[in-house]
């Protein structure tokens, strides 16, 4: 018989150091950031009898057009068993109905394929006109010697690691609230430059606080000078480069490499299985967001993987239309 349970933190924390494709975004501590955030938010386990068959975060969230739920990286379970598929999606609707949710929209921790997208077509999921975080990324397996991801970098990338070395940039790293407002300032300047927009101060600081010691800060320096500061999140088997600062300094060192390589040697070290670039551009698109960044975090010699792009469950069928149609022309106006 499937059912539905609310389990404890503790017990919530075991199922997902156990999953091979659990991160952060179905974190505990990515619940409590967004209730910080006054938002709602629903953990929900699903069981098999006794056993359990996956777990669900659910975020509530508002915006102009109306209240939506949002699902990322997960739920996590096997999608291809049918019948436990067909009991996730009925539960995680009715309960995004019950709060008042014109839909939900979910990022599945499911590789694209056409047998994937099948899945989620025959299982009333549509495709979402926007992406819900990083749909393509680099994935490096830390399981290989220290030496065999020097030798599968690119050769220039492996020459800037080297050379960060030899010029002595040195490499630290911080608890993440301690050196949040360093960040965030710096952050809104290399934005400046570069023309992105950043994340919001309040859920900067909101994140460090609520992450701990799973949330660290990397700050690359020559000499006194500051270079690049890089915001790392660790959660079960799964180092994520989150957020990166640079000063127009740092166009003159390596130090981004070296900062990465440290924290990708530091990964390693305490015993997680892979480092993931979080985000890069799909097939070399330059009108990406991640565009600027994708030649560097290709050249550490991970795997580039697509994930199912962001779905949606539609529950009120009228007001998802004009959501739609509005977030379909923010799209190409954006480009994203």
């Amino acid at each position: 018989m499937l059912s539905t349970k609310n389990i404890s933190e503790i017990e919530w924390n075991k199922v997902l150091e156990n999953h091979p494709e659990a991160n952060f975004l179905q974190s505990y501590q990515w619940k409590k950031l967004h209730q910080e955030l006054s938002m709602k938010t629903r953990a929900v386990a699903f069981f098999h009898d006794e056993k359990n068959v996956g777990v669900a975060l659910i975020i509530i969230k508002d915006a102009k057009r109306g209240r939506y739920a949002e699902i990322s990286a997960g739920p996590l379970i096997d999608w291809n068993n049918k019948k436990i598929a067909n009991f996730v999606v009925k539960q995680i609707k009715e309960i995004s109905k019950k709060e008042g949710a014109v839909f939900v929209r979910v990022r599945h921790q499911v590789l694209k394929t056409e047998e994937s997208e099948k899945i989620f077509t025959d299982l009333g999921f549509k495709k979402a006109p926007m992406h819900l975080h990083a749909e393509h990324t680099s994935v490096l397996d830390l399981s290989q010697a220290e030496e065999d991801i020097l030798k599968n970098m690119r050769r220039q990338t492996r020459y800037e690691v080297r050379k960060a070395e030899k010029l002595n940039i040195n490499i630290e790293a911080f608890p993440a609230h301690e050196k949040i407002d360093e960040f965030i300032d710096l952050q809104k300047d290399t934005a400046k430059r570069q023309g992105f927009i950043t994340s919001s101060e309040k859920f900067l600081k909101t994140l460090a606080s609520t992450f701990n010691e799973n949330a660290q800060i990397y700050v690359s320096r020559v000499g006194d000078e500051l270079l690049n500061m890089g915001l790392i999140l660790e959660y079960g088997q799964e180092v994520d480069y989150f957020e990166a600062a640079s000063t127009k300094a740092s166009y003159n060192y390596p130090g981004a490499y070296g900062l990465l390589w440290t924290a990708i040697k530091n990964a390693k070290n305490n015993g997680y299985k892979r480092f993931n670039f979080w985000g890069i551009s799909y097939n070399n698109d330059p009108h990406n967001r991640y565009a600027g960044v994708t030649t560097f975090k290709k050249g550490f010699g991970g795997e580039s993987i697509t994930y199912l792009p962001a779905q949606d469950l539609i529950i009120n069928p009228v007001r998802y239309s004009f959501n739609w149609l509005v977030e379909t022309v923010r799209h190409k106006k954006r480009r994203l």
